[in-house]
């Protein structure tokens, strides 16, 4: 062996170690996380779904969220199976997009109302067919107008009234990112909209849980509404804070302010 050389190496690597000792020391704290979790994040995951299977026969699939370096989050889904045993692929064999929302809205409510949609990592799954997603024209008052709905099939009207809602739901909040509390909905519906703006006997729920019934008399009770000019077609009374505390809207009167509209004559909301 070369010692000198030998030595020469071990003390340059000795070096860089420190170095990034340093930098990584001279870091916040979450700027360090959110580079690991970018960078090894995902290799963290798939030994842990192996070792569960290894150690314990157990079949796993996982949902994770983290906030990168530009304060956006993340979410990842995680799925082995058909790689284990002879399992079959969670991912490609059930809808599991019906629980995302959920999830989405639990993270950003952990990460903060400042958080925005960074996207999707999805591991062990086929590449996402994307829910139809619904152009919203709006009048010149800045009020979201509805189309007819007949002949439009299911998944379209479902995608109308997520729009529909998540559009309301952030000129309530001021909030441009703001997603939807479904949640809190469910089971606080009366905290947060008044019920002369729904049907009798139809409650919100996270729209993949509609039924055709449902989706279709929310849209044509609104749709009737919005033909009749009884003053907006919809509103949100309050949101919930990342506190989950409920806040007044900070819009008042029959229509949003100029300062709470959505400053486009047409909005996509993207599913």
């Amino acid at each position: 062996m070369n010692l000198p050389w030998f030595l020469g190496v071990a003390k340059a690597q000795m070096s860089l170690g420190l170095a990034r000792k340093y930098c990584q020391e001279s870091l916040p704290k979450e700027v360090i996380q959110a580079q690991v979790a970018g960078k090894k994040g995902p290799a963290y995951m798939e030994h842990f779904l192996n070792e569960m299977w290894r150690q314990c026969g157990m079949r796993v699939f996982v949902m994770s969220a983290w906030k990168n370096e530009k304060g956006e989050v993340l979410f990842g889904m995680h799925n082995d199976n058909e790689a284990l045993g002879d399992g079959d692929s969670f991912m490609k064999t059930k809808d599991w997009e019906d629980i995302e929302p959920v999830w989405q809205e639990y993270a950003q409510e952990q990460f903060g109302a400042g958080a925005r949609d960074g996207g999707r990592q999805v591991k062990g799954g086929r590449k996402r067919m994307r829910k139809p997603a619904f152009k919203l024209e709006m009048d010149r008052e800045g009020m979201l107008l509805l189309p007819d709905i007949t002949d439009t099939k299911l998944e379209e009207k479902k995608a109308m009234v997520r729009a529909f809602l998540t559009s309301h739901y952030r000129i309530c909040s001021g909030k441009d990112k703001a997603v939807v509390p479904w949640s809190a909905i469910v089971h606080s519906q009366d905290d947060l909209v008044a019920q002369t703006y729904l049907p009798a006997d139809v409650d919100l729920k996270e729209p993949s849980k509609l039924q055709n019934w449902d989706t279709t008399a929310l849209l044509q009770f609104w749709h009737a509404r919005q033909e009749r000019g009884e003053g907006p077609t919809f509103l949100f009374k309050a949101w919930k804070n990342t506190d989950g505390d409920m806040v007044p809207s900070v819009i008042s009167g029959k229509s949003p302010s100029p300062q709470a509209r959505i400053g486009r004559k047409r909005q996509r909301v993207t599913i």
